[in-house]
């Protein structure tokens, strides 16, 4: 499934945009950003409410995330009808690899942790370079790759753990490093990527592509990680107790972005 059809690779970072043509031209993904221009990107945008604690919410995400990641861990390949029936309610201790204390994450929160700690490297580097707009410098994909393969990662999937060995082992830049799988792993820790560029679509879509094909290059694992980064960007956007009505939603809705 194609996410776009639009095969410029316009992209605001040269580096970056090295890399993701050179990963295009390999015939490796067919997927890649539209321009900015793009109307559909106007369809897409949305203001935060006024009066929010934006560090609040953005700590609820992060660490809402970390706990429902520790709390589901038991339900770890386990059928969803399964899952069900268990209903927990509470931290499970777990066997095997599976083992640590009671409320020990997964990898779904450390490369969470590390793709939020990789934006902030890169706006900390942007800042001190004097860069007048941080936001198109934000998202460095071969700091991204250094930092998922300086540690053990914990439920490591097949194609994190190709793209493991093929960056850290072989030594392959990050633009050849990842694998062709729709896998969950990039839609997992998309958070802060829609957190940093909250109420803009196209840097959204830009830098979940971004971080995305560091593992995964794949347009439908792509796609996922666009729909999450937006949602999350969404719901952190809205004050709380307020719903959206049929016409909102219908509006937020990220159209042809997003797998339906």
């Amino acid at each position: 499934m194609a996410v776009v059809t639009d095969r410029r690779g316009e992209c605001d970072d040269p580096a970056a945009a090295s890399g993701l043509l050179h990963t295009l031209r390999a015939g490796r993904l067919d997927a890649t950003m539209l321009a900015p221009a793009e109307p559909r990107w106007a369809q897409l945008r949305f203001a935060a409410a006024p009066g929010l604690d934006f560090r609040d919410r953005f700590r609820g995400a992060l660490i809402g995330g970390a706990i429902g990641d520790a709390m589901g861990r038991a339900n770890e390949g386990v059928r969803p009808s399964e899952a069900r029936k268990r209903q927990i309610r509470d931290y499970q201790p777990w066997h095997g690899w599976r083992s640590g204390p009671k409320g020990t994450i997964t990898d779904d929160t450390q490369m969470t942790m590390w793709l939020a700690e990789s934006l902030l490297a890169a706006a900390r580097r942007a800042t001190e370079a004097g860069t007048p707009d941080l936001r198109d410098h934000l998202l460095d994909p071969d700091d991204l790759a250094r930092r998922f393969t300086r540690e053990r990662i914990r439920g490591i999937g097949q194609a994190t753990r190709e793209f493991v060995r093929n960056y850290g082992d072989r030594g392959l830049p990050w633009y050849e490093a990842g694998v062709v799988s729709a896998g969950n792993g990039t839609a997992m820790r998309a958070a802060p990527v829609g957190l940093v560029h909250l109420g803009d679509p196209y840097r959204i879509y830009r830098d979940s592509l971004l971080q995305s094909v560091v593992t995964h290059q794949d347009s439908m694992a792509i796609a996922a990680a666009a729909c999450q980064a937006y949602a999350t960007a969404r719901a952190s956007a809205i004050r709380r107790g307020r719903k959206w009505s049929p016409k909102e939603a219908k509006r937020s809705r990220p159209g042809g972005l997003c797998p339906r």
